[in-house]
């Protein structure tokens, strides 16, 4: 095999793309439920499923590589709510920073937000995006937009985030109690697959 027939194995097996892995669950100190990741494969690109259930909650986030997407599932017979004000998203520099989700405007990101409530047995779809994320461009092709999670326009500084790993907190308010749940997620790579 000549160094030529190699190179084109060695070029495919850098192409993909820096996806996140839902790697610990963290409350109040604590990790009291359990983890499953599955791995779903859209397009040429895997990416990961992750499940976190304990007595109170199921969630099960998805990666787009702008937010954070996810499905909350109530398991208690009674109403729990997120506090969104008190939410936060940890980047991989150990930066903590707000975050937006569903139904709030653009325009007024930065404010405060009122709690979600789920009521028994429910659940929501939402999503948690960085405020920091989330900009105006003017122009012929202006408005909103929001910059990726992790730097994939920069290829070399995405490779240097392999290992690291974002936070997600989302605090659950249960029977007049606040769980302040920790989501740990690690920055991995994900090759393509034919």
């Amino acid at each position: 095999m000549t160094l030529l027939s190699v190179l084109p194995l060695f070029a495919l097996a850098q192409r993909g793309s820096y996806v996140l892995k839902l790697s610990s669950v963290d409350i109040e100190g604590e990790s009291k439920g359990t983890i499953k990741i599955d791995s779903v494969k859209p397009s040429k690109i895997v990416f990961y499923k992750s499940n976190y259930t304990d007595s109170l909650i199921d969630i099960v986030f998805t990666d787009n590589g702008q937010s954070i997407p996810f499905e909350l599932t109530n398991k208690a017979e009674k109403n729990i709510k997120v506090n969104w004000n008190e939410a936060c998203y940890i980047d991989f520099s150990n930066t903590k920073g707000k975050i937006m989700h569903v139904g709030v405007e653009y325009i007024i990101r930065s404010g405060d937000y009122p709690p979600t409530s789920i009521a028994g047995g429910s659940k929501i779809s939402d999503f948690a995006t960085p405020t920091d994320n989330v900009f105006y461009s003017l122009g012929y092709y202006g408005g909103w937009r929001t910059k990726h999670l992790l730097p994939y326009s920069n290829p070399n500084g995405a490779k240097t985030l392999v290992g690291k790993r974002v936070k997600l907190l989302l605090p659950i308010q249960n029977d007049g109690k606040q769980l302040d749940y920790v989501f740990t997620f690690d920055i991995v790579f994900s090759p393509v697959v034919n």
